[in-house]
């Protein structure tokens, strides 16, 4: 028998992404202030070209965990299905 079953994975991902039953990030999560790293970090992520994993590193509490929430709303008000918005 599976630990994980893939019925328990996907009630796991939509319990720790709201965005999904939503449709919207919370607003609490989506700073409306972007920092130069949002951008730089857009930059990277929307560079087709490379096909490559994106990793963000930092600090504790420098904004790693803002900057994904901020993308994931972008990409929701660009058109992207809230389950798409994590690829």
């Amino acid at each position: 028998m599976a630990l994980f079953t893939e019925e328990n994975i996907i009630s796991l991902l939509y319990s720790y992404n709201s965005w999904w039953r939503t449709g919207v990030v919370q607003k609490e999560f989506d700073k409306k202030m972007k920092r130069i790293a949002y951008y730089e970090a857009n930059k990277i992520f929307n560079n087709y070209n490379i096909r490559r994993t994106v990793l963000l590193s930092g600090a504790r509490r420098t904004g790693k965990t803002t900057i994904i929430y901020q993308t994931i709303s972008k990409l929701m008000n660009d058109g992207v299905s809230p389950k798409n918005s994590c690829r």
